[in-house]
């Protein structure tokens, strides 16, 4: 074992650097200490336990690569000099369990000290304050400890003087080595707990098309893995943390250290993909590059727990620190090429871990472990929690300002097309007010073609034919003026309103009805409109009753013509009846019968013709 002198002004160099950074850590030192550094130990791998002189600190898993087992420490000084206070005995790390007695009578012990794979005590400095009178001219300082494989087992330099001289040396270290890593321990986990609150709510990050203006969105949204990286590398570093200040684990050692192992290894490869992701430097090689160095960090591990294979967890840092400082100053060059705050940050992180951990490698291959003393590279990871909450609330907020960007350029895009359909609505509704008006001229044509238009067709053949009287002809005129009438009366009516309708025929028809001996009988109820029937639609109903009316005057020589409007289980039923001599519907093919049932057709009304002499019954049923 190489002992290693605590005043190497490397070292101290470098110690001093750290405690500016880490305030809590005092600067006073004991004068009068006294350092017990020369001891005899003896290993107890037989019966027979030989003493032999050793220096301390002595490193169980360097002098007893892959085994366990326990040590007895003899330790011998005479009683200090002074008595400005009560002594003390200060030792920076102890274990994995232990138990302590001076001159024979026991100081302290550690709980399960003897148990294989037990708690672990040498995660916290110890400070004894020793019985007054304990002290003789000559001591014993007995230590019998515990060592588990892999574990850190062993004894540091004990230190002996006066309590109150001492006390600021333990509580510099305990500031260091426990509230410190709590600090780190609970850094991480919050910022492991923030990555991991944005992977799950927000899993995935919408783009914008770099070639559309304004910005459109994306079919395919893209995960975001950044947020996944920095959850799983804090995740692990935090395992990594809670190990040094745990003493008794839930699982048994050696899976606890198994799990701080690939926490450890793994929190490397995320924060690799982490940077690689800020960088836009991550592709699939690196990801399965990371996968088997995070499983080959898992199974060194294993492989130095179960199979005693030292080398293992060795030579794997090892080939880590190698790597990391050549991709630390490749990730630091190429965010130099294309720098942000982002990258700047995540880069100066970067090069000051890789080169603080490998400051520490090369000086454990130069000094032996630095069993005792406090390797501050082992809280570095601080640095990349800071850092990785900090991007990862800049890449939040940068979402955000992305999301609602989208969300403007949906809400006016969504704002034009709005506009565009709106156009277009009142480009259909002049279309269709310009179809519609087209179709009642149409329908008004055609109505004045078979009704005004044949009436005075037949008005000219009477005229030419010589042969029909003055009254004939008079007749055929007032029908075709009673027709036009009435078709412009059916353009002034409301919608709908069917008793209307038959009121205005009525005014119009009654003096040609008396004229013709008919007895008009006139049976209509009050019913509501029929709003779906436009003014189309009467004059339909109106051209129908027309002609029914026409046929009773010219053909049926009845005396009497009864109509009737009444509804019925939302059925209306408009029927016209005379008593004249009826005729065979079967057998007619009159054109003005084909005529009312496409008319009624055309408004979805339904026409019923029935006739016996005596009673001709014109029914239109029409449903609301």
């Amino acid at each position: 074992m190489v002992y290693v002198d605590r005043h190497d002004p490397k070292r101290a160099m470098l110690k001093a650097v750290f405690t500016a950074c880490l305030l809590w850590i005092h600067l006073g030192v004991a004068s009068a200490a006294q350092l017990l550094s020369n001891a005899e130990v003896c290993v107890r791998e037989a019966a027979d336990c030989v003493f032999k002189p050793t220096k301390l600190p002595y490193f169980w898993d360097a002098v007893h690569p892959a085994k366990s087992g326990q040590a007895v420490f003899i330790l011998k000084f005479p009683r200090p000099t002074g008595d400005s206070g009560p002594a003390a005995l200060y030792i920076q790390r102890l274990g994995n369990g232990y138990e302590l007695r001076l001159n024979g009578d026991v100081l302290e012990q550690s709980i399960q000290w003897k148990q294989p794979n037990g708690p672990d005590s040498a995660k916290a400095p110890i400070l004894i304050k020793l019985p007054a009178g304990l002290l003789r001219a000559d001591n014993e300082l007995k230590i019998s400890l515990r060592a588990d494989v892999a574990r850190r087992g062993g004894l540091s330099e004990v230190q002996l003087g006066d309590f109150e001289e001492i006390r600021p040396l333990y509580w510099s270290d305990y500031r260091l080595r426990v509230i410190g890593v709590e600090i780190g321990a609970s850094l991480t986990g919050l910022v492991a707990l923030l990555a991991w609150a944005l992977w799950i709510s927000r899993p995935e990050r919408p783009t914008l098309s770099a070639s559309s203006s304004p910005p459109q969105v994306n079919d395919a949204t893209e995960r975001d893995p950044a947020y996944l990286y920095a959850a799983v590398s804090m995740s692990g570093w935090c395992l990594f943390f809670c190990d040094t200040v745990i003493e008794v684990p839930i699982p048994p050692w050696p899976f606890w250290g198994l799990m701080v192992a690939t926490g450890f290894s793994v929190g490397i490869c995320a924060i690799t993909l982490f940077c690689q992701d800020v960088a836009g430097l991550e592709t699939s090689r690196s990801r399965r590059v990371m996968l088997a160095v995070g499983s080959a960090g898992a199974l060194s591990a294993a492989s130095t727990l179960w199979l005693g294979w030292w080398a293992a967890w060795a030579v794997w840092l090892g080939i880590i620190v190698i790597a990391y400082v050549v991709y630390g100053a490749y990730f630091a060059w190429r965010c130099y090429l294309a720098p942000s705050a982002a990258r700047l940050l995540l880069a100066a992180a970067v090069l000051i871990n890789v080169f603080g951990g490998a400051w520490d490698w090369v000086t454990v291959l130069r000094d032996g472990d630095l069993y005792g003393d406090n390797s501050y590279g082992h809280y570095l990871p601080m640095l990349y929690a800071l850092t990785l909450g900090f991007i990862l609330v800049q890449r939040f907020r940068q979402t955000s300002l992305l999301a609602k960007e989208l969300s403007n350029s949906m809400a006016r895009q969504v704002q034009a097309k709005s506009e565009e359909l709106e156009e277009s609505y009142r480009g259909l509704e002049q279309l269709a007010r310009e179809q519609a008006r087209s179709t009642e001229r149409a329908s008004i044509l055609r109505d004045m073609h078979d009704g005004v238009g044949s009436h005075l067709a037949s008005a000219i053949r009477q005229l030419q034919s010589g042969s029909s009287d003055r009254a004939q002809l008079l007749s055929t005129l007032n029908e075709s003026l009673d027709q036009l009438k009435l078709t412009i009366d059916a353009m002034k009516l409301p919608r709908g309103d069917i008793a209307a309708l038959l009121a205005d025929l009525r005014y119009r028809l009654e003096p040609r009805l008396l004229a013709s001996d008919l007895a008009l009988h006139w049976h209509v109820a009050p019913i509501a409109p029929v709003l779906r029937f436009d003014s189309e639609a009467l004059r339909q109903i109106q051209y129908v009753v027309y002609e029914a009316f026409s046929n009773v005057i010219q053909h049926a020589k009845a005396r009497s013509l009864t109509l009737a409007l009444d509804e019925n289980n939302a059925k209306i039923v408009l029927s016209i009846t005379d008593d004249g001599r009826g005729y065979d519907v079967p057998t007619v093919r009159a054109r003005g019968l084909a005529a009312m049932r496409q008319r009624c057709e055309a408004i979805g009304a339904d026409l019923l013709v029935t006739s016996v002499p005596g009673a001709t019954c014109v029914r239109i049923l029409i449903s609301r």
